[in-house]
């Protein structure tokens, strides 16, 4: 592999000057820095861009930092591959229509007590990342409201000078969706909630309560389950609730995600009840497994992609020195199908 010393040596010049004609400094003559650009094409020299940037002063690069603490991560789904896979695609769509590139990094809650959310930008030359999956009680989500380096997060929010969230407003669309629901006429609320450490997890239970409390009831908490975002344990302990309850009062299971939806749609139809009529049924997010069933399922439609687009664009304002809302919400839109 063509190395920057070989450049040099072909070329007739130092590494430095090799260096600094390919980073277009001003301070050498155009006719030496277009020899050594066709030096480097002609052997077929690539700069290694990690490199480039640790040696650079002024960090441009921002990447996307992912976390296997995500609630689609450890899921043998495809309801998180389908979500995080348009996020991913929406911040590519910006950085192809700029002309920049993206690197894309991955870290867990273990891994992150080895080194600093700072360190970890100033080793990978990183001036701004873009942060999905990490839970409250991370160590990098405590550490960055005081980071000096940059962070859009995606569906939750932290503290912090040019900290920017890309959310959808969770507590408000699951106080609309619960609304619906109870509109229909349903007594009882069974949440299929994820895990009880996740941001999302909070808001969307918070918007099922308030609503619940304006109809002067109440989620008895024997009635929110947890699943750890995973279809065959929402079936599982779906299949447990059928068992142990008889359904005197009009009820309806609300999933966190749509995908825990779905696992317990296979509960409901394997105790021989009628999804609508027997018993309602809603999910979040939108995706293609929730309009699959049957009926399909009533659901929250988020917009994945263009979170992520907005999540890319953000976070090179703020690297820019642009100012920038500590929140922005993506636009969501209620489903309303017939399993309420």
């Amino acid at each position: 592999m063509t190395t920057i010393k070989d450049v040099a040596k072909e070329a007739g010049v130092s590494v430095g000057t090799v260096s600094r004609a390919l980073n277009e400094y001003t301070d050498i003559s155009e006719e030496t820095k277009n020899r050594i650009i066709q030096v480097a094409n002609t052997m077929g020299y690539s700069p290694n861009l990690g490199a480039k940037n640790l040696s650079t002063k002024k960090k441009n690069g921002i990447s996307i930092l992912f976390s296997d603490n995500m609630e689609f991560s450890e899921m043998d789904d495809e309801r998180g591959q389908e979500y995080f896979f348009k996020q991913l695609l929406g911040a590519c769509r910006f950085m192809e229509e700029n002309d920049m590139e993206l690197a894309i990094y991955h870290t867990t809650s273990k891994r992150q007590k080895l080194k600093s959310y700072d360190q970890f930008c100033k080793e990978h030359g990183i001036a701004g990342t873009i942060c999905y999956g990490l839970f409250t009680t991370d160590r990098y989500y405590k550490e960055l409201p005081e980071s000096k380096c940059h962070c859009v997060t995606v569906d939750y929010d932290v503290a912090g000078t040019n900290k920017v969230a890309i959310i959808t407003d969770d507590m408000q669309a699951m106080y609309e969706l619960t609304k619906k629901v109870l509109e229909k006429g349903y007594e009882r609320i069974v949440f299929l909630n994820g895990k009880k450490n996740t941001e999302v997890c909070k808001k969307r239970l918070k918007g099922i309560k308030r609503a619940l409390k304006e109809y002067g009831m109440n989620l008895n908490n024997e009635d929110v389950i947890l699943t750890d975002f995973k279809m065959n344990q929402a079936e599982a302990k779906v299949d447990k609730f059928l068992q142990e309850n008889r359904l005197d009062q009009k009820t309806a299971i609300m999933g966190i995600t749509d995908f825990v939806a779905v696992g317990a749609y296979k509960a409901i139809m394997r105790a021989g009840l009628r999804v609508g009529q027997d018993i309602g049924l809603t999910g979040f997010d939108g995706i293609s497994a929730s309009y699959f069933t049957f009926p399909a399922i009533m659901t929250v439609q988020q917009n994945p992609m263009e979170k992520g687009y907005m999540a890319a664009k953000v976070l090179t304002d703020i690297v820019k020195g642009k100012t920038v809302d500590k929140e922005i919400c993506v636009p969501y839109t209620i489903l309303e199908r017939p399993s309420i």
